[in-house]
């Protein structure tokens, strides 16, 4: 049903959203004109990110990813289970990573060569990993950066 009602939004540029929707994304996602995707984690599903970032990657400028908390559906023992292969989001301009646990470094994940804002609230673990060249503007709010931070 949710699928039939985002086919039928040609124009829709924004989309907020709980990870209950990451299977219907996955399908509508390269279908239409969303520029802006808000994920949060609802407690009764998991979040499918890199099939979701697949299907947005031609097409999302700003993506933000709100209280999710990832597992072992991306990693297994620090390795990004990718297959050795990005998902590469050359629209990607804008990131938010607010309060997700255990969030994989981004740099074994996503390829982002023009974004130019990250935002980042929360644990940063991998933060140093996560930081592309072309970035313009780097806000950390409220974030605690263990041990060494490099760029």
């Amino acid at each position: 049903m949710v699928e039939s009602i985002l086919l039928r939004l040609p124009r829709l540029k924004e989309l907020k959203g709980g990870s209950i929707l990451s299977a219907t994304l996955s399908s509508v996602l390269p279908q239409s004109s969303i520029t802006k995707l808000h994920l949060r984690q609802d407690k009764s599903a998991p979040l499918d990110l890199l099939s979701v970032l697949k299907a947005c990657a031609s097409t999302l400028r700003s993506l933000i990813l709100q209280g999710l908390i990832f597992g072992d559906e991306l990693t297994r023992d620090g390795v990004i289970k990718t297959g050795g292969e990005y998902v590469s989001m050359s629209t990607l301009e804008e990131v938010a990573i607010v309060s997700c646990v255990k969030f994989p470094p981004t740099s074994r994940l996503i390829q982002m060569p023009n974004l130019k804002l990250l935002y980042y609230e929360g644990k940063c673990a991998a933060l140093g990993e996560c930081i592309p060249s072309p970035l313009k503007t780097l806000v950390l709010h409220d974030a605690e950066v263990p041990g060494k931070f490099t760029i």
